[in-house]
């Protein structure tokens, strides 16, 4: 058992909101992060060879992880907004 999930459970509902929430922008920061890494270097074009398509595939995989990890940080935050206002 974690240190946080004890004091979450010590604090009760505001303590989860409270790990909710930092959990919901760590999750955004890394979603942020990747986004603007694909679109500051991430491929912008192609030539015909296989090395280059691989290349694409994978930084399109690496772009998908942050928009899902964007997208539940936006979740979680909601989330933990409306666990700090039922508290």
């Amino acid at each position: 058992m974690s240190c946080s999930s004890v004091r979450a459970r010590r604090d009760g509902p505001k303590g989860n909101a409270r790990v909710t929430a930092i959990v919901s922008g760590c999750l955004l920061v890394v979603g942020v992060a990747i986004i603007v890494w694909f679109a500051a270097w991430g491929v912008h074009g192609c030539d015909d060879t296989d090395a280059c398509f691989t290349r694409m595939d994978r930084d399109f995989r690496v772009y998908l992880v942050g928009l899902g990890s964007f997208t539940l940080g936006a979740v979680l935050g909601v989330v933990a907004t409306v666990r700090a206002v039922r508290a």
